[in-house]
């Protein structure tokens, strides 16, 4: 504020008045009857004028996607809780991960019983998608059948056999390929136990870290004159997680689709038999309905970590450029240093827990489809896709099984499957990485203060040789499952990944 334009006590006592009515205001734009009563309220002269028009720039300014430079801090936390925080609260109470509630407000009895009777429905629903899974034998890396590819490398006789048999036992249950307990029941326990200890963290332990932080980046990037710390490029971010997510989503959908399309001619049923096709369309909606809600669960769980790790590299990334600038006191440096491994801590010690568990299923996904891929290419290979319809005796004739179609419906079914946990996997741990690289540019502060120390010439050398001692001894990281996570890490993790791709590639072709 210009100390030129608070000549008048008047005017400052409007000035807050309109600030006030803004941040309860829901409005987009700027109130211009406040700015009209602060311009009658004062002297009518143009320099009075003009700076009337400065400390309305500065003070009473809502953001907008094409606002000004400066924002008043109401606004800024009005921004955050309509843009940020109300759509992230909507998706995490749609998941189960906090209660149904309106803007935080304490829940009335009837808002708690259906906040209890929905997180109980959605857990009792992720736990019998494996059930329903189960019945029409659909494994996420195979698809659906009762032996893989049985249907396309059998002789013509064990098909004319097959056909005969269930012809004459249509009550008979088919048994799914594979082993029950390591095909349905492991990975199931798996991502229930992660989904699990992910609501306790988020509904026990406490909930507002991101929009603490993320209230504390906004305020901070909007003293900031540098242009790569707006608040557009924060927004953009934003867009950009929930882009990956929603992408993420349509290919695992896609992949679960793809594997019913390529089965939908021999399409088997374990425990529920269904009477009619309108029965066999409810059971496979609801099986598809059920891991896809389970998927979106852990996207917004891995989404979560990364946005978290995003924002911490932001606000370190903001001390960094405010010491080199010297545009901040080093007392006031170390204390955000001090804030920011307070947000590091809870990410390492209760996200990185639950993100550790999501990571360890979507890597046990992630591998399997990769084998399912190399044994899909193997057997195409081997394969012949000449025939399109195979005769029976005595004038019957089976259904023309389009083998060509449906190798390439599985195909693409494998592929869709896989690109989804690898984009899960990799960008946690990318995100991690870049947060530990952060905190270890931050540590060589020190050295280029001493370096270059213009910016603070009027500061004791003991203040300065303390700030570099401080920044010195930081050995802050990112972690998950209480693994430090370094680029190192990363590249090391690539070269294996490589290698055993290669191997993989060598054997089976």
């Amino acid at each position: 504020m210009h100390p030129e334009s608070c000549s008048s006590s008047n005017v400052e006592a409007t000035v807050n008045a309109c600030v006030i009515d803004e941040e309860e205001s829901d409005s987009q734009t700027p109130d211009l009857l406040c700015r009209a009563q602060i311009l009658n309220d004062s002297p009518r002269s143009s320099s009075m004028s003009s700076a009337l028009d400065e400390l309305f720039s500065h003070e009473a300014t809502l953001i907008t996607e094409c606002a000004g430079e400066s924002y008043n801090t109401a606004a800024i936390l009005h921004y955050c809780r309509k843009r940020i925080i109300k759509p992230r609260d909507i998706i995490f109470s749609f998941f189960g991960y906090r209660p149904w509630s309106k803007d935080g407000a304490d829940l009335c009895l009837c808002m708690r019983a259906f906040s209890v009777l929905y997180c109980a429905f959605l857990l009792l629903f992720l736990a019998w998608g494996p059930v329903l899974q189960y019945n029409i034998c659909l494994r996420r890396d195979r698809g659906v059948s009762t032996e893989p590819m049985k249907h396309l490398n059998g002789s013509v006789s064990e098909l004319k056999e097959d056909f005969y048999s269930n012809k004459g036992n249509n009550d008979g249950k088919d048994s799914c390929s594979g082993s029950l307990v390591f095909g349905y029941v492991v990975p199931s326990i798996m991502f229930l136990l992660a989904y699990l200890v992910t609501c306790l963290v988020l509904r026990c332990g406490e909930p507002e870290h991101l929009q603490t932080l993320l209230e504390r980046v906004y305020l901070i990037s909007a003293c900031s004159p540098w242009e790569q710390m707006k608040q557009r490029r924060l927004g953009c971010a934003w867009v950009t997680w929930l882009v990956l997510g929603l992408l993420c989503l349509a290919l695992s959908l896609t992949s679960l689709a793809l594997h019913l399309a390529a089965a939908a001619p021999h399409l088997p049923f374990t425990i529920i038999q269904p009477s009619d096709t309108a029965d066999k369309i409810v059971l496979c909606g609801l099986a598809l309905g059920s891991l896809w809600v389970g998927d979106g669960a852990m996207v917004v769980g891995v989404l979560l970590y990364c946005a978290q790790c995003h924002l911490l590299c932001t606000l370190l990334g903001l001390i960094r450029t405010t010491l080199l600038q010297g545009a901040i006191s080093l007392h006031s440096a170390k204390k955000q240093i001090d804030e920011s491994s307070r947000f590091l801590r809870h990410l390492n010690q209760e996200l990185g827990l639950s993100v550790g568990l999501y990571l360890c299923v979507i890597g046990f996904r992630a591998v399997t489809a990769f084998g399912q891929v190399f044994s899909v290419i193997r057997e195409a290979e081997a394969t012949s896709l000449n025939s399109s319809k195979r005769m029976f005796p005595a004038g019957e004739e089976m259904s023309s099984i389009k083998e060509p179609e449906i190798e390439w419906l599985h195909l693409a079914a494998v592929i869709t499957n896989l690109l989804p946990w690898l984009l899960l996997m990799a960008v946690p741990l990318f995100m991690a990485a870049r947060l530990s690289s952060a905190y270890r540019a931050l540590s060589k502060m020190g050295c280029q203060l001493h370096a270059r120390p213009f910016g603070y010439q009027s500061t004791p050398q003991t203040d300065i040789d303390s700030f570099l001692l401080y920044v010195s001894c930081l050995s802050l990281k990112a972690k998950i499952l209480w693994i430090p996570v370094r680029t190192y890490f990363l590249v090391s993790l690539l070269v294996l990944s490589v290698m055993a791709v290669a191997i993989l590639s060598y054997i089976y072709t």
